[in-house]
């Protein structure tokens, strides 16, 4: 009897609530500010490791922080630097149901033991835009609330995503991850929705050295990886590249007139701060060794993290695409500037109806007249 006793007073200990059955996992590991909103409270609180979590918590992550959530099922959520996540109820069929509000996320999933023929999703990541379905697979994804853009990287197995209206429920979410208008995105590839598509662009393999950079890091934090380690997975990616049957058409940027779905150029970088793809240059050489194309010095380059960084004498922003740094004054940016955002446009924010430009516009350097000419999301 004592022996039950300190058990539960154990088990108690790490979900405080063990016997609740909307308990649905902890938090394993954080770094940082981490706050938690739990059900029915109106204020948060700092969040610390053995912390239960229950369906309906929230948790926001601040800028160098991140958190690990472990699921009972033994599935594992990374959320990453400046991000927020709501636990949504995991309902019959036992799913867990993430909705990413905005920022980044790492998901390793297990696979639960399903009868043969069971199609059922193990796993749901919702973003205001996009709907992924899991069964047991290690992938990442980012949402940034400002353009709308989610991305998609898998890691392993196979990630199936969906375009969908933020108001859809979990069942028809469900259902629109089976239908024929997702694509089943594998390893190594990526595949996006912006408020400009139809529906998930067609998946595509990234560049190998920011795939495996990507795939090395688990929390999004800056961190040295050394050069043996990294060149070590490189070489492992492009085994896994290359054993993918595929040619240079297939990996060219497309559009499928039938269906109305657009593969963008295989190769690229994903930026993960705007989750904008940054494809290869229309002329870029195709490299048969990891069957995707080469993307030039002059589209970006990727850091020792995997995170993307802009063309010197450029920034990123998520709603304009590339725009001028003008902390590095250079003649010729604004012409690559203009270059740049032609291979991105169907991304970024749809301009509004046409209209005239002023002379004021381009004499007025104090105030940005971007607001007059674009539709700035609510």
């Amino acid at each position: 009897m004592i022996f039950l006793i300190n058990t539960l007073l154990l088990i108690g200990a790490i979900y405080p609530t063990f016997l609740d059955a909307k308990i649905i996992g902890k938090i394993i590991k954080l770094r940082g500010k981490v706050t938690v909103l739990q059900p029915h409270k109106v204020a948060e609180v700092a969040a610390s490791k053995g912390m239960a979590v229950a369906e309906e918590t929230s948790i926001s992550t601040q800028e160098k922080s991140f958190a690990v959530v472990e699921y009972r099922t033994g599935s594992k959520l990374t959320i990453g630097p400046k991000s927020m996540v709501v636990l949504l109820p995991m309902g019959k069929q036992k799913s867990g149901i993430v909705n990413l509000l905005t920022g980044k996320l790492k998901a390793r999933v297990t696979k639960k033991p399903s009868k043969s023929g069971d199609k059922k999703h193990h796993f749901i990541i919702k973003t205001k835009t996009a709907a992924m379905g899991v069964r047991g697979t290690d992938f990442q994804t980012t949402y940034n609330a400002e353009n709308e853009v989610t991305s998609l990287l898998v890691f392993g197995g196979k990630v199936a995503m969906a375009k969908i209206d933020p108001k859809e429920v979990a069942k028809i979410v469900d259902q629109a991850l089976l239908s024929k208008n997702a694509v089943l995105v594998k390893i190594g590839h990526f595949s996006g929705v912006s408020n400009n598509s139809k529906m998930a662009s067609g998946p595509v393999k990234i560049s190998p050295t920011q795939f495996t950079r990507l795939k090395l890091n688990d929390t999004f934090l800056k961190g040295k990886i050394s050069d043996e380690k990294f060149k070590k997975e490189l070489s492992k990616t492009e085994k896994t590249f290359a054993s993918m049957k595929s040619d240079e058409e297939t990996e060219r940027g497309a559009k499928d007139n039938l269906t109305g779905r657009v593969r963008p150029t295989s190769g690229g970088y994903i930026d993960l701060e705007s989750s904008l793809y940054i494809a290869p240059n229309a002329h870029a050489k195709f490299d048969k060794k990891v069957n995707v194309f080469s993307i030039s010095e002059d589209k970006g380059d990727i850091k020792n993290d995997g995170n993307y960084t802009p063309p010197r004498g450029t920034l990123l922003d998520a709603k304009r695409g590339f725009v001028v740094d003008k902390s590095i004054p250079d003649s010729n940016t604004l012409e690559r500037v203009k270059k740049l955002n032609e291979a991105i446009a169907g991304q970024i924010v749809k301009p509004k109806k046409a209209v005239k430009s002023e002379l004021q516009d381009i004499k007025d350097l104090e105030n940005d007249a971007y607001d007059k000419y674009f539709q700035v999301p609510e």
